[in-house]
């Protein structure tokens, strides 16, 4: 039960920040503000962070997407688009760098693998 935590609760919180700042800006913020746009897109990040973390069976809480969609979320809330931006691109990257590099994706070679 502990790994699949791990795989869905970072998903979760990813669609939960995004639907709250696109709520949050709809209702007390700015008039041209694109809310299907942000909310589709934070539907699309956590279906991607899920999907991944359930396919990879991913055993470690996926902390940086998590902190860079909140980036994300926060250049929503703030209007500013350099900031959403960065922050949409850090999760991409960040979740990427998780798949691989937190997870350890592949097998070690056998010729030079040694265990002590």
């Amino acid at each position: 039960m502990h790994n699949m935590n791990v795989r869905i609760v970072p998903s979760i919180c990813v669609l939960g920040f995004g639907i709250m700042a696109s709520a949050w800006v709809a209702v007390f913020g700015y008039q041209n503000f694109d809310w299907a746009l942000h909310s589709s897109l934070s539907v699309l990040a956590a279906s991607i962070l899920a999907s991944l973390a359930l396919i990879q069976k991913w055993t470690h809480f996926a902390w940086l997407p998590l902190a860079a969609y909140t980036v994300a979320c926060i250049g929503i809330i703030t209007d500013q688009q350099t900031l959403t931006t960065a922050g949409y691109f850090s999760f991409a990257v960040a979740t990427v760098w998780h798949g691989h590099q937190k997870e350890k994706i592949g097998k070690p070679n056998d010729k030079t693998y040694s265990s002590y």
